[in-house]
């Protein structure tokens, strides 16, 4: 067991990187404890990982001082920090090929804990139609008590927050930057009122961090990595939303997808739906008639969590 602090230290250290991270968190049962007096760390880690490439002391020393300071700047946003051994890191995450080993929370993250938690994503640009109805079924999914998941982009996010808070629901938005900003700067209020209705904001960077193109995707694994199921509001063949789906897919979440409004052109920013809803496994949205059995079947991978016995063998060293 690592302690939250030693694997923050470990993240801010030059030469460690997150992948490097996971490969000790992974051997962690069988690694030495590391001890209170932080000098002592490299030779433990070392000793137990001897083909991987490790910093100097004075590396690691840095790193211990950069932890240090972002641990008394998250205290002092009341920003919570959440490591991969902490007794309530989430048990659908561990299930992930790429699990955050840590994770930074403004907000109440219990929401997460034993309710059904649906990701409602689409295009920045939606059509009216698209706009519309991420805001009503963000509105009733909260209705059936289920937690709304997305990005607080604008768009199609935006609208399944917001039709969520509607309907005195709880939503999370996973953020791809340190928690001391927001990002698009005109939902801060927005990240506020999620806050304030008892939902969270969740990054796995810490404050300081700006946004960067590379961290909209590791977010997108998130998104559907926090929920049991994705439901696609509107998406051109390519783009972020895509991102999404395919971490759903190789997350085993089920996968939901609006169907397009008939009668008139496709609009791009519904091309990548019709695309979805032609493959197999795709199950087609086509108003809130359609919610209750999507749920239904996102509750059911909620309450069939996999047993141990289940995963493979770097699974099942991390879920535990």
């Amino acid at each position: 067991m690592i302690p939250t602090e030693h694997i923050l230290a470990l993240l801010e250290t030059t030469g460690i990187g997150r992948k490097t991270v996971q490969r000790i968190l992974e051997g962690a049962e069988t690694a030495p404890l590391f001890p209170d007096g932080y000098l002592e760390i490299l030779a433990d880690l070392k000793k137990t990982f001897p083909r991987t490439r490790l910093p100097g002391k004075d590396e690691l020393l840095s790193g211990m001082g950069r932890a240090e300071d972002i641990l008394k700047a998250t205290a002092g946003l009341d920003i919570r920090v959440v490591g991969f051994h902490d007794s309530d890191y989430l048990a659908t995450l561990k299930t992930i090929p790429d699990p955050p080993v840590i994770l930074f929370i403004k907000g109440d993250f219990c929401c997460l804990s034993d309710a059904v938690a649906i990701a409602v994503v689409g295009t920045r640009t939606p059509t009216n139609y698209g706009a519309g109805c991420a805001n009503a079924i963000g509105r009733q999914l909260a209705s059936m008590g289920v937690v709304v998941v997305a990005g607080l982009a604008v768009g199609c996010d935006t609208e399944g927050h917001l039709g969520c808070l509607k309907g005195n629901g709880k939503t999370v938005a996973v953020l791809a930057h340190g928690l001391d900003t927001v990002y698009p700067a005109q939902n801060v209020r927005l990240a506020a009122q999620i806050v304030e209705a008892g939902g969270c904001l969740i990054s796995e960077y810490p404050v300081g961090e700006p946004l960067l193109k590379t961290r909209l995707v590791e977010r997108d694994r998130l998104q559907s990595g926090l929920c049991q199921g994705v439901i696609v509001i509107e998406t051109d063949i390519r783009g972020g939303t895509m991102h999404t789906v395919g971490f759903c897919e190789q997350q085993g979440r089920v996968l939901g997808c609006l169907v397009p409004q008939s009668g008139g052109v496709i609009h791009p920013q519904s091309r990548g739906n019709l695309l979805l809803l032609d493959r197999a496994g795709t199950r087609p949205i086509t108003g809130k008639e359609d919610l209750p059995g999507f749920v239904q079947e996102c509750r059911a991978r909620l309450l069939c969590l996999p047993a141990k016995n289940d995963l493979d063998p770097i699974q099942k060293r991390l879920f535990r």
